[in-house]
């Protein structure tokens, strides 16, 4: 079966991209998939520099490398900042790309969603995440991706995959990674 990681770029506590990533692990289970969250916070990993790659040894980002390159597939959940997805997931894919884990994201088959409690679904932070994961790390970035705006009306009529495009664009994402 495939192995589904979740990503939230948020570091919100709660946060609507992590709500937005457990709806999505019971839509996944409700279709046979297992998805499971990333256990390693990315907000615990130090900043990346070219110093501290040298020393090695760092906990958060060895968890961080071995948790990626256990799933099978990867899906993020991204806020927008200042119109790009936040530093503290820069960060991470900063440090999963380095000295011998170059290759760590070649190939992998990854699905993009985008959460905003407004209504322009936090659009450029899906596609400059996209564009980074397909670029220079190389990922298999699969379509459909998910756009989600106006996150709290869509909770208040029954949660986000309720909305029957969202739910076909969930699934059909979960098809793309699991084929």
């Amino acid at each position: 079966m495939t192995r589904i990681l979740l990503i939230s770029g948020s570091v919100s506590d709660p946060s609507i991209n992590t709500e937005t990533l457990t709806q999505f692990a019971a839509l996944a289970e409700e279709a046979g998939y297992e998805a499971g969250f990333l256990r390693t916070r990315l907000i615990d990993m130090p900043f990346y520099s070219l110093q501290g790659e040298g020393q090695g040894g760092h906990p958060t980002v060895d968890s961080f490398r071995q948790e990626v390159s256990a799933a099978d597939a990867v899906v993020f959940a991204t806020p927008q900042h200042n119109g790009r997805f936040p530093a503290v997931l820069q960060n991470a894919l900063d440090w999963s790309t380095r000295l011998e884990h170059r290759s760590l994201w070649a190939g992998k088959r990854v699905g993009v969603i985008s959460v905003s409690p407004g209504p322009r679904k936090a659009a450029l932070a899906n596609e400059t995440l996209r564009a980074s994961l397909a670029g220079p790390f190389k990922a298999d970035v699969v379509e459909p991706h998910v756009e989600i705006g106006k996150f709290e009306e869509l909770q208040a009529a029954g949660g986000v995959f309720a909305d029957p495009q969202l739910r076909a664009d969930a699934l059909a994402m979960l098809e793309a990674l699991t084929r």
